[in-house]
């Protein structure tokens, strides 16, 4: 048995150094759940600087089509944290208010709204749209929006395709709502960006379970 025996004793010491590296954060992985407005602002600058301190831990991230996915995934233990905008209440989540995020109006290049004027509702709902699904953030905010004047959006294009929206707009497809980074964005490459009246904006928070969390996940919030 002396052979089998010092095996175990390897695997246990193996065993207990991975714990201690997870432990001082040198190994180990993240899962975040975050929706896709959000992924570059403000997760990826967190994860780089997160990445920056912690080069060893792994982070995983998920990209849940609306709100209501981000807290089923970190409910469920899929991701520790979530980053979203409006969630249901859930008793067993904590939710941690992070900052407001602007949104705003981005229209196909050549377009010649008021200049230094925002545009008002009723001329945001005579615009055409790229926009994603209903249910989605960004479009449950431009319905809402109009809904106040008993109004719906003309939508051009519907697409699950995050990443063709602004390539989209600036073909002349039609106007879409983004967050003001991603907007500023879309202005350098030709889209005309405009402010809304009212202003249009949205609070962003992170949620976990109300349990212990791991070493990493605690490093990061």
């Amino acid at each position: 048995l002396a052979g089998p025996a010092r095996q175990v004793l390897r695997d246990l010491e193996a065993a207990a150094t991975a714990v201690q590296e997870v432990r001082e954060l040198r190994s180990g992985q993240l899962e975040i759940a975050t929706l896709a407005t959000l992924a570059v602002e403000p997760v990826a600058e967190l994860v780089g600087s997160f990445r920056t301190r912690y080069p060893g831990i792994t982070i995983h991230l998920a990209a849940p089509e609306d709100a209501l996915g981000v807290g089923e995934l970190v409910r469920t233990g899929q991701c520790e944290l979530g980053f979203g905008h409006v969630l249901m209440p859930d008793p067993d989540l904590v939710t941690i208010p992070l900052a407001i995020q602007r949104v705003l109006a981005v229209l196909p290049p050549g377009s010649q709204p008021d200049p230094g004027r925002a545009l008002g509702l009723r001329q945001l709902a005579a615009l055409s749209w790229v926009a994603s699904p209903p249910g989605t953030s960004t479009r449950i905010m431009l319905d809402e929006g109009l809904a106040t004047l008993g109004l719906a959006p003309a939508i051009a294009v519907q697409t699950l395709h995050r990443d063709a929206i602004v390539p989209l707009v600036l073909a002349g497809a039609g106007a879409t709502l983004l967050p003001e980074a991603l907007a500023r964005e879309a202005g350098r490459r030709g889209a005309v960006i405009c402010q809304t009246e009212p202003a249009l904006s949205r609070r962003i928070a992170v949620v976990h379970r109300a349990a212990v969390l791991s070493p990493a996940a605690a490093a990061f919030l």
